[in-house]
């Protein structure tokens, strides 16, 4: 029910979100400041190269569902929250959608629920 009446009302939640932050700002720096502080403490380097490089060699294909998309994003294999490192060895390119469902959790989370849904994610793909 909540996914149907999410997809009805994009324009609504836009506008809440948009709202929340802009009266939640001092929330926002914090969160920003604390992802940073992972990133330098993890270490690695990814350069704007890196991530053309990444998305481009997906040939708009999520890593973890392998279907076609026009809005790949880049995730973290291991993610900067459980200590992975922010470099091109850790990153693939996938769907919003994947993105977002993964969150931090491990990569055998995202492949069980790709097996359950009768897609075999591609090694390859995953770790080049």
């Amino acid at each position: 029910y909540l996914a149907a009446w999410r997809s009805t009302h994009k324009d609504l939640l836009s506008e809440l979100n948009r709202a929340w932050r802009s009266r939640n700002p001092e929330y926002l720096r914090a969160q920003d400041f604390k992802r940073r502080s992972r990133v330098k403490a993890n270490g690695g380097t990814m350069t704007a190269k890196d991530v053309s490089e990444a998305l481009e060699s997906a040939c708009g294909i999520c890593s973890y569902c392998l279907q076609p998309s026009d809005d790949l994003c880049l995730d973290h294999v291991v993610a900067i929250a459980r200590g992975g490192l922010n470099d091109p060895s850790n990153i693939v390119a996938a769907c919003r959608r994947c993105n977002s469902i993964k969150k931090d959790r491990g990569i055998l989370y995202m492949v069980g629920r790709c097996e359950s849904a009768g897609v075999t994610p591609q090694p390859r793909t995953i770790f080049s």
